[in-house]
């Protein structure tokens, strides 16, 4: 499902660079879900954004299936982000005047679904997160917890292939948190979509089935944890 190799990123120049990403390989599976922990600074979150994406990397290979995004441009990328890719984020990114539907329903839209199938389509993933009842409740209206189940639930309203999670829990308390997991497994097996989270918490990174450390730009440690 996902494969890169030698992925470098390098932030500053000269005596202020910072060195992100030195020769990363990694390669997930469909279905399959990891978790990527380290120290704060590590290039865990900009591992993430490089392999959606969000960011370019200075040099290396992504492939999505056989889609080959290091060599897309940036309207290419949207494209395909929007086509495949689902994105969590420790800040919800809800757009404040927008209702929780209405949220859920604008990368549909983007995708030029009708509106018709993307109301039936928001409604089907906000149902699946538990806030069906909150359809028409603005972000300001919602807890911590609801803000990001209403974020989840945008990111994979399109089922998308692979589904990238950055701090996810990070801005929650531990109930609220633990309620986010199980979403996030539960859109694993509903969909058979391939997770990859950034977490700090180590207690959260062991409910995945794989666990990959970083330090200091490189993947120091891969290996199988936790049965789900």
């Amino acid at each position: 499902m996902l494969r890169a190799s030698q992925l470098s990123k390098t932030y500053g120049t000269g005596n202020e660079a910072t060195r992100a990403l030195r020769e990363v390989g990694l390669t997930l599976g469909k279905g399959e879900m990891a978790a990527v922990t380290g120290p704060s600074g590590c290039g865990k979150s900009t591992l993430l954004h490089v392999l959606g994406g969000l960011e370019p990397a200075d040099g290396g290979e992504i492939w999505i299936g056989d889609e080959a995004v290091h060599r897309r441009r940036e309207k290419e990328l949207a494209a395909l982000r929007l086509k495949r890719m689902g994105f969590v984020f420790q800040a919800y990114h809800l757009v404040p005047v927008l209702s929780a539907e209405e949220n859920v329903q604008l990368p549909l839209l983007a995708a030029g679904m009708t509106r018709r199938e993307a109301e039936r389509k928001a409604l089907e993933a906000l149902e699946l997160v538990g806030l069906a009842g909150k359809r028409r409740s603005r972000p300001s209206a919602l807890s911590g917890g609801q803000s990001q189940r209403v974020a989840i639930a945008r990111a994979v309203a399109g089922k998308p292939d692979i589904l990238f999670a950055d701090e996810p829990t990070g801005a929650l308390d531990s109930e609220a948190a633990d309620q986010v997991m199980g979403l996030l497994e539960l859109m694993n097996r509903q969909y058979g979509m391939t997770l990859l989270l950034v977490t700090h918490d180590d207690r959260l990174a062991q409910r995945l089935p794989r666990q990959i450390r970083m330090f200091n730009g490189r993947i120091v440690e891969d290996r199988e944890g936790a049965t789900c």
